[in-house]
């Protein structure tokens, strides 16, 4: 639904810039695009407000023939009026990003050393887990300030030493703590090995192949064969939210059928189409008709 939710945007956008352009067949056929692919009060009203401004710039049209002229003036001058704001839309720029957001990035791109940031976690975390650590941690501050000053230290000795050993230095090599990346790792499996399967679907499979319903307002679901063995919980709970989950797939599939046939309604009304129109009121929306049957319209 994600995907159809995209592109019915981005029709209601083309849907748009046509109607700015008085090309109202164009916009008349994006929006209804728009509203099969993922319906809404946006789309909806984007329909009748383009079928209304296509009923009022007929009606000029239907002027006797002295009066042709000031409809060419009028179309005129209101396509001189909509060419600059469809010009600049061609070349406005959206920005669809905050400050806040380029700050986090900026962030993000000064951070290079990724050990680093990996290594802070590991340390906090071992601090926190072992209860000597924190003592001396709230006795001392983070260990880092005073680990650098004694390898200060450390280093200038170092340093003396060799000079007089004949001006020797070797440089210690730093390898990366790997905790923190195993840590995530085993986070990461421990969740999938963790997850498991829905105890009920409102559709058959081949795994959910047995049928039952609930006691209140006897909606169908199927569960696995072995489900009497394996559920522990409450059964009263699962059958809630079965009803619950179950009201809203119908009240989600009845706004649909709802929103096309009006739609469709619009469309043949933009197009003058009787036929059109009649079959449209035929629509049938048998989601709605199931939810009226089972819960009465609440």
């Amino acid at each position: 639904m994600e995907g159809n939710r995209d592109e019915s945007l981005k029709c209601l956008a083309i849907a748009r810039s046509a109607l700015s352009a008085a090309d109202f067949a164009k916009a008349a056929r994006f929006a209804d695009k728009a509203v099969r692919l993922y319906p809404s009060d946006e789309a909806q009203k984007l329909v009748q407000k383009i079928a209304a401004d296509a009923e009022r710039h007929r009606q000029p049209s239907a002027a006797p023939s002295g009066g042709a002229a000031p409809t060419s003036a009028s179309s005129t001058s209101s396509k001189s009026r909509t060419s600059p704001a469809s010009a600049a839309s061609g070349h406005r720029v959206e920005r669809n990003y905050t400050d806040d957001q380029v700050a986090e990035v900026r962030k993000i791109r000064q951070a290079a050393n990724y050990y680093a940031i990996l290594g802070a976690i590991g340390n906090a975390y071992s601090v926190l887990s072992d209860s000597q650590k924190r003592k001396r941690y709230d006795l001392f501050g983070p260990e880092s300030a005073q680990q650098s000053s004694s390898a200060a230290a450390r280093r200038r000795g170092f340093h003396s030493n060799s000079a007089s050993n004949g001006g020797f230095y070797y440089e210690s090599t730093f390898e990366p703590d790997l905790g923190p990346i195993l840590l995530l790792i085993l986070i990461s499996v421990a969740s999938t090995v963790l997850q498991r399967d829905p105890w009920y679907s409102l559709t058959q499979t081949t795994k959910f192949n047995q049928q039952r319903a609930t006691s209140q307002y006897s909606v169908p679901y199927f569960v696995k064969p072995n489900f009497d063995s394996d559920f522990t919980g409450s059964l009263q709970h699962l059958e809630t939210e079965i009803i619950q989950d179950y009201a809203h797939r119908l009240k989600s599939r009845c706004y649909q059928e709802k929103s096309y046939k009006m739609s469709m309604m619009h469309r043949a009304q933009f197009y003058s189409d009787s036929r059109a129109y009649q079959k449209a009121t035929e629509l049938q929306t048998p989601s709605c008709e199931t939810f009226e049957s089972v819960f009465g319209g609440g």
